[in-house]
């Protein structure tokens, strides 16, 4: 399946979701953020349309904070937003492990925030397993091999954030990628993915404006039962957002990439 996100500032969500339905996408993954998710019952027009329905966590929350008031109040955020989101049936739900602290580099510190990060997958898995879908952690913010021995724990690949970090030092996204799929291979069930450009390092763009080497990318990561095409913007400039046409080509170049 094959989706493309949708947020808050894409209201009315009925119009959004339609242009989505006929350009050709499978499914939407629909992003939490503040004030979501009160007042979500607009989002029921999605089941008339007959596109799928997946859940992007909110990124205002950080459930790999050490300290313990800021965690469990994003933890409680977090549980709040499953919970809203299993009212849709959801394919997946995908989140993130922030902590937005100076003092990370200690290593006291790197512990605390490890460990309320595996306490963050932990309740994650619990809700996913009583809610019936499946969870996903993004490989952006906290990413530790021990959160995925969590059983039921599963992964989304985002290319991008994977490129912008190994570009930035002068070193191979290929071989990164094709590492992070080697040990995670059965873990993962989400692709992010978006082209990046390599003069501004900016991401999240058309796939046909960046100089990410996609062919070879997705030949490697294959077939997975979700590719989000994550595109916010037509090229590196940042100045015109993707928009119908743009994602249209897109869903067509990554369909073809696929085949």
């Amino acid at each position: 399946m094959i989706g493309a996100p949708l947020w808050y500032g894409d209201r009315p969500y009925k119009k959004a979701v339609e242009v989505f339905y006929d350009i050709g996408f499978d499914y939407v993954e629909f992003s939490l953020d503040y004030p979501l998710p009160n007042g979500l019952d607009d989002l029921n027009v999605v089941r008339n349309v007959g596109i799928e329905l997946a859940f992007h966590a909110p990124v205002d929350i950080f459930l790999a904070h050490p300290r313990d008031e800021i965690f469990e109040s994003s933890l409680k955020v977090f549980e709040r937003c499953m919970r809203v989101a299993s009212r849709f049936e959801p394919v997946y739900f995908n989140f993130h492990l922030f902590h937005s602290t100076t003092t990370h580099i200690f290593p006291e510190v790197k512990e605390k925030i490890r460990e309320n990060g595996l306490k963050a997958c932990r309740v994650a898995v619990e809700l996913s397993e009583d809610l019936g879908f499946p969870v996903c952690l993004e490989n952006n913010g906290i990413f530790d091999d021990l959160f995925l021995s969590i059983e039921g724990l599963m992964l989304t690949l985002d290319i991008g954030h994977i490129a912008v970090k190994k570009l930035r030092k002068g070193e191979s996204y290929i071989d990164e990628i094709r590492e992070f799929v080697r040990k995670f291979d059965r873990k993962i069930l989400v692709c992010h993915i978006h082209n990046v450009d390599t003069k501004t390092f900016s991401d999240h763009i058309s796939l046909l404006s960046g100089d990410l080497d996609l062919k070879e990318i997705v030949s490697i990561i294959g077939t997975r039962k979700f590719y989000l095409i994550e595109t916010f913007w037509k090229d590196g400039c940042r100045k015109k957002k993707a928009d119908a046409d743009s994602l249209s080509d897109d869903l067509k170049f990554l369909r073809d990439l696929l085949r």
